[in-house]
């Protein structure tokens, strides 16, 4: 569990350090724009403690399906959002980067979801303990 807790915090680091560099570029995105990109870069740092949480009631056997099923679906979103701020999204109305800073933060945040998302798969992998 220290590793969970470990690559969270690293995890949640990056997101924060990519975030603040964001403000610092000079990327002229309007103002729905960075509204838009701040809510997801927050509801990343949010999606990491869901699934660590849901990790964990999984692990305690509290209501299993239901945490595994959540779980999945965080991951999902995880992943979705990761790549709709780099190279933007349709669906979620997030531009596409083109901050240099702001991407190389954005590698160390996959470079540490690839850590992480590997638990993730491993406590979807797990079957109903009783």
């Amino acid at each position: 569990m220290m590793i969970i807790k470990t690559l969270k915090y690293r995890l949640i680091l990056t997101l924060l350090i990519s975030f603040f560099l964001s403000f610092t570029s000079v990327y002229a995105a309007s103002q729905f724009e960075w509204r838009v990109l701040l809510h997801f870069a927050g509801k990343q740092r949010m999606l990491t403690q869901k699934m660590s949480k849901e990790i964990l009631l999984m692990a305690k056997n509290i209501h299993f399906e239901e945490n595994k099923h959540n779980l999945q679906k965080s991951s999902i979103h995880f992943e979705w959002t990761l790549e709709g701020l780099r190279n933007g999204s349709k669906r979620l109305r997030l531009i596409k980067t083109q901050n240099l800073a702001i991407l190389e933060q954005l590698t160390k945040v996959a470079q540490s979801w690839k850590k992480f998302h590997k638990l993730v798969k491993s406590a979807l992998a797990q079957l109903v303990i009783n």
